[in-house]
């Protein structure tokens, strides 16, 4: 069901028998056509009559996750899986939750629904895992700190296709800034500030390869320059009256310039590391020492430091 105004229902007619009657259903989604969820379908599971039947599918997502968590090898593991079982089953639970996302959303010949709404190409085939890919569902905000580098480390492929895509987001969303929380083909703006910047920001210290790194940039650059101008001001802090979990926010657009000076620095760019190095001090401006503790604060300067200041619950106006 579903899909708007349409739903899709399925009547079987199975004759009396005393013997249980089992079915194999496969199913395909598709962002472009209805014609491509079936190109999918095929391409994943084999062309009609000669599909991967249920056991067949277990079978396959098996083997394609042990080729995934051997990326991660460990010295001795025999020994280990002896005397540190538990740790193991940590470490590999982990990095089985580390590959759940991004979201490949790249068709089985390569078209991809774009941020303007259009379908767009790639040189795609499905089933390769070196991409190229373009991927989505990205809670940048969650994964700048650490998924994103370990993906850099353990999957540069992928953490490619995912600058690439960001870039594409930013090229095609019509307002050329960078996403902040990207799902499909859209931009929920859910959560604070650019993270994603700290993303390419670290991909190019790290060497990864594959994606032009003057646009990139480009990209980063105007986009906090433009974020601080509207965020941070003068003041160099984003007040209550002006937004909620302002105190926040403002240490998120402080973390983003930062990166950015950082990157500057490490680039022999002056005008860079110029540029944001004020408003990557602007932490410094919602630090209470009286308190010992970061707190909002008013477009006068006043401080409030009471918890919870405004009732408002999970993402008040003061926090």
């Amino acid at each position: 069901g579903g899909g708007g105004s349409q739903s899709l229902g399925v009547a079987l007619e199975v004759p009396p028998s005393s013997q249980a009657v089992v079915f194999d259903i496969a199913a395909a989604i598709s962002f472009v056509s209805a014609g491509s969820a079936l190109n999918n379908m095929h391409a994943m599971l084999g062309a009609p009559g000669a599909m991967l039947d249920f056991d067949g599918c277990r079978a396959a997502a098996v083997a394609e996750w042990e080729a995934v968590l051997g990326q991660v090898e460990l010295a001795d593991a025999a020994a280990l899986a002896e005397t540190r079982r538990d740790e193991l089953v940590v470490l590999y639970t982990a990095a089985y939750h580390a590959h759940l996302s991004p979201t490949t959303y790249t068709e089985a010949n390569g078209e991809f629904m774009g941020f303007d709404g259009a379908v767009h190409t790639l040189p795609y085939a499905a089933g390769n895992a070196t991409g190229p890919r373009h991927v989505s569902d990205l809670s940048l905000w969650d994964t700048f700190r650490s998924h994103a580098p370990l993906m850099v480390l353990i999957q540069p492929d992928m953490a490619r296709d995912t600058v690439n895509s960001m870039l594409s987001m930013y090229q095609l969303s019509g307002n050329q800034t960078f996403p902040m929380w990207p799902m499909a083909n859209v931009e929920t703006g859910l959560m604070v500030a650019h993270h994603g910047v700290i993303h390419i920001a670290d991909a190019i210290k790290r060497g990864l390869r594959g994606f032009d790194k003057e646009t990139a940039l480009e990209a980063i650059v105007y986009t906090i320059k433009l974020q601080d101008e509207k965020k941070l001001g003068a003041k160099n802090y984003a007040s209550i009256e002006e937004t909620r979990r302002s105190a926040a926010k403002t240490l998120d657009y402080a973390l983003d310039a930062g990166a950015l000076k950082t990157l500057g620095e490490w680039l022999n760019r002056s005008d860079i590391v110029e540029m944001f190095a004020n408003h990557s001090q602007a932490y410094r401006n919602v630090w209470s020492s009286a308190a010992q503790q970061f707190c909002p604060r008013w477009p006068n300067g006043t401080m409030s430091c009471q918890y919870p200041y405004i009732p408002y619950g999970l993402g008040g106006k003061g926090f």
